[in-house]
């Protein structure tokens, strides 16, 4: 568009070129005839000479002209090419350097969020080891632990959901006993905590209990556990040492995965007895409810797992049944 503006701005030097070129030319024709001699013919070859190299020069002078103006449009256009690239460099330059900061802003959020994970990570690792080692020391190092001992894993059991305040943890008294030892732990109004040793049933009714006050020993609070079995009529041999390494392991167990939690006692060498139902906690992690207890195809199915302790499996889920599936014993709660 601008070649053919200026096209229209200059085409009458080529016209008005063309016109004068011509006019000499017919001066040329006719001047001769005017003149005699010598001098006619010379004024001719002048003007003839004039008039061509008007008709020729003219329109180069002006194509020249022309091809100037669009070596100048061309250069403009280069030029204004060239502030159009240096702006989208410029952008191009920004956005990277922009880009470039968000990634790095990206990086660093990536970062101090992974640092969060790990720390979290870590707290939980540190929380999880403070309460198996509290866990442990009730018994599983070999030792009859303190009072303080006692109320710290049995509150920290509660807390953590390892077991309900109503139920568990308990052990049978001994490898093929039907009667069990629970321990009950209850914060009382004085910002103080109370903790009880209570005799009770397999479906768990409390026969006797016997307090361990602060500041008592444990040796007299054991003596007196015997004595309540021996006025129940129960054996009152108690091997102290492997039952609280029972009662311990039973604790480590039922924090090992959220499956085992509200434990209440353990069924070695492979299953835990939950408010739940039943959970293995050595070979597969299965969980078997209630309402597949007496379902014979199942239980028959799970029995011949190579994995399996029948014998185990049969006497939790028997205990299970003993301590919730007879509600009309006690209304919808077992007595403990």
């Amino acid at each position: 568009m601008r070649s053919v503006a200026a096209w229209l701005k200059h085409w009458w030097i080529a016209v008005a070129a063309g016109a004068l070129g011509i006019a000499v030319l017919a001066a040329s024709w006719v001047v001769p005839d005017r003149l005699n001699g010598d001098a006619g013919t010379w004024w001719e070859a002048v003007l003839t000479n004039v008039g061509a190299a008007i008709l020729l020069i003219a329109p180069i002078a002006w194509a020249s002209e022309r091809l100037t103006r669009q070596v100048e449009i061309v250069r403009e256009d280069v030029e204004a090419s060239r502030v159009a690239t240096d702006a989208v460099r410029e952008d191009v330059r920004r956005v990277r350097e922009e880009t470039t900061q968000e990634v790095e802003g990206l990086r660093q959020e990536v970062a101090s969020l992974r640092d969060l994970s790990d720390s979290l990570r870590a707290r939980r690792d540190a929380e999880m080891q403070r309460e198996t080692g509290a866990y442990r020391r009730l018994g599983l190092d070999g030792t009859v632990p303190a009072r303080e001992d006692v109320i710290e894993a049995l509150r920290l059991a509660i807390e953590n959901g390892v077991v309900e305040q109503r139920y568990g943890p308990r052990a049978a008294l001994g490898p093929g006993r039907s009667d069990y030892l629970r321990l009950r732990y209850e914060p009382n109004d004085f910002g103080e905590s109370d903790l009880f040793f209570e005799v009770m049933s397999v479906e768990g009714w409390v026969k006797r209990f016997v307090a361990w006050d602060e500041g008592g020993l444990i040796q007299d609070v054991l003596f007196g556990v015997t004595k309540a079995l021996r006025q129940e009529g129960l054996e009152s041999s108690l091997d102290a040492s492997d039952w609280f390494r029972r009662l311990s392991q039973t604790l480590v167990i039922g924090a090992s995965h959220s499956s085992l939690h509200k434990i209440v006692e353990l069924h070695e060498p492979q299953w835990a007895v939950t408010r739940d139902g039943v959970t293995a906690y050595e070979g597969e992690r299965w969980s078997l409810g209630p309402d597949q207890f007496d379902y014979h195809e199942v239980m028959e199915s799970v029995m011949k797992e190579a994995w399996v302790d029948p014998r185990a499996l049969g006497d939790a889920i028997a205990t299970w049944k003993a301590l919730f599936a007879k509600p009309s014993l006690w209304g919808t709660e077992p007595p403990f």
